[in-house]
């Protein structure tokens, strides 16, 4: 009989080993292991955070710990836990201890405090990883308000934000192990305490995703957020004030709306603090609270969805953007106005951001291929389109006004779209432009004109602009021009032009800030009456080709 328990019991340890090993625990010393678990219940820890101060990354281990006892849940033998502070591996063995072999072999744990249902809030986690907030209910609550919200998603991942108070209750929690073993329990200990969001999502990501029929991962576009709050938060972080004052008393001050306590500054503040210094201000181990957080209204987030194209403006009388004199709008609406409308209607995003390769003032016409131009749409609902939706949407903006035109809508990736602003002075655009002279001008001065090859001029800010733009002289380059004379005093001039150059100063000479300029090469005063682009040379977005595929675009 004795050699059956020693064979049962080395049998024993070896497997507790191998489970040890299997959810990297952070020791595999049942004593300390022990005394960690005695000591977090003391200090009123639930069960998924001593399963986080003793490091265990295996999610599975924290969805069945509300079923098990922790120590049967590890493999550690029940009567070893009981007594594991008073008494050595060695003494445990001599004594024989049958009875927590047995517990372990598959007979019932004791009844006792340790096994009964949790009661009070956490002290680490201050509820978020209890029940409350790890049934069932709460996650029907979610997927009725993403039910509501409708957004279109095919896979999902949770966000959550948790009060700045956690911080320091895990911090206080840490020094207690501290004083317990200072040689295990070490700042590199403290950094591998697993976060109460990884936790939280291990538990319901998958209960969540067959809730909501979608796969949970981390990499989606489309975030489901939980704000967690406390009342007691300010509060418990008011100590801050004097543990730091360099860093939140002139924030507590400020006037840009920060706030005072962020993750941030309260963990640089903490790991800045000696243990000593800490303790003189805050209470170790932490406060037991009578409440646990509250979860803010639910939110929705999807990444923002960029649709581009070029445009083509018609009209003399249209602005590229809303525009606003003192306070009442000058026009009726706008390039982007009539582009956007549309979009907005199809996608369902909360707000939207239009930006085009240059701009033409308002009595400008932009003809030619158009003018490339991408819209991001913000939180939208609607991510996925078929090419045939995407030419629908096309023909509603070109059907809403004659005054634009846009051609080769089409989804873009978020990466694509910073080819607008790359290289910005580099691009070349070729305009028309309609101008008067005071005097008359020969056919042999107009033809010189395309004699003159490519020209750098310097244009300080115009006029018109000086209220938006920096004063400066600014280089630009003519890479060719041409006339053609209409009559004595009007003649077409067509140039090549840097992307930024003021063609219009380039014509009239600004009052000679723009020199060398079109006066000073004829000898005569210069005006231009009309304006049109011709091409802005981008090869981008790429041309549609009425053949393309009609299979679902997904950014």
């Amino acid at each position: 009989m004795f050699w059956f328990r020693c064979i049962f019991l080395v049998s024993y340890r070896f497997k507790m080993e191998l489970l040890l090993d299997e959810i990297k625990l952070f020791t595999t010393d049942e004593k300390i292991i022990s005394l960690v678990i005695e000591k977090l219940r003391e200090c009123g820890c639930c069960k998924r955070c001593i399963l986080r101060f003793i490091c265990i990354k295996d999610a599975q281990t924290y969805r069945v710990v509300d079923d098990q006892r922790i120590e049967t849940l590890l493999g550690l033998d029940s009567d070893v836990s009981a007594r594991a502070r008073t008494a050595s591996s060695e003494e445990l063995i001599s004594n024989g201890s049958q009875n927590g072999l047995l517990a372990n072999a598959g007979a019932e744990p004791d009844d006792g405090v340790t096994q009964s249902k949790e009661l009070g809030v956490c002290t680490a986690c201050l509820g978020v990883l209890q029940e409350q907030y790890c049934k069932q209910s709460f996650l029907e609550e979610i997927r009725d308000m993403v039910t509501k919200e409708d957004f279109q998603f095919s896979v999902f991942f949770c966000s959550l934000s948790l009060p700045v108070s956690l911080l320091l209750r895990e911090h206080s929690l840490w020094i207690i192990l501290n004083d317990l073993q200072p040689s295990v329990f070490t700042e590199d200990y403290r950094n591998n305490i697993i976060p109460v969001k990884d936790v939280w999502k291990w538990v319901n990501g998958s209960s969540l995703a067959n809730i909501l029929n979608v796969p949970f991962d981390q990499k989606s576009s489309f975030a489901i957020s939980l704000t967690f709050v406390h009342t007691n938060t300010e509060k418990e972080c008011s100590f801050l004030y004097d543990l730091k004052p360099d860093i939140f008393r002139k924030r507590k001050n400020n006037r840009h709306g920060w706030d005072v306590f962020n993750q941030t500054n309260v963990l640089k503040a903490i790991q800045n603090a000696t243990i000593k210094k800490f303790r003189q201000f805050y209470n170790c181990p932490p406060k037991k609270l009578l409440y646990p957080c509250d979860c803010d209204p639910i939110k929705c987030h999807q990444e923002a969805l960029f649709i581009a194209g070029r445009y083509n403006k018609y009209s003399r009388h249209l602005s590229q953007t809303p525009w606003f004199v003192d306070g009442a709008k000058k026009f009726e609406t706008s390039v982007e106005e009539l582009i956007c409308t549309p979009m907005m209607q199809l996608v369902k995003a909360s707000d939207k951001k239009f930006s085009a390769s240059g701009r033409e003032d308002v009595d400008v016409r932009m003809l030619g291929t158009g003018r490339p131009f991408v819209v991001e749409l913000i939180n939208p609902r609607r991510v996925s389109f078929t090419v045939q939706q995407l030419l629908t949407l096309q023909m509603a903006i070109n059907d809403s006004s004659p005054d634009v035109q846009v051609r080769d809508i089409q989804v873009v990736a978020k990466e694509e779209t910073s080819i607008l602003k790359e290289g910005e002075e580099e691009k070349i655009k070729r305009y028309r432009a309609l101008c008067w002279t005071k005097d008359d001008v020969d056919v042999e001065r107009i033809d010189a004109l395309a004699k003159q090859g490519s020209v750098t001029i310097h244009q300080k800010t115009p006029i018109r602009v000086l209220h938006r733009r920096t004063l400066a002289v600014r280089d630009r380059v003519i890479h060719s021009l041409s006339a053609k004379k209409i009559d004595d005093h009007h003649f077409n001039l067509f140039l090549s032009t840097q992307a930024g150059t003021y063609v219009k100063e380039f014509v009239h000479g600004d009052f000679g800030r723009t020199v060398p300029n079109l006066g000073t090469v004829l000898g005569t005063d210069c005006d231009i009456l009309e304006l049109d682009v011709e091409a802005v040379e981008l090869d981008w977005p790429k041309a549609l080709q009425p053949d393309d595929s009609k299979e679902a675009v997904d950014p």
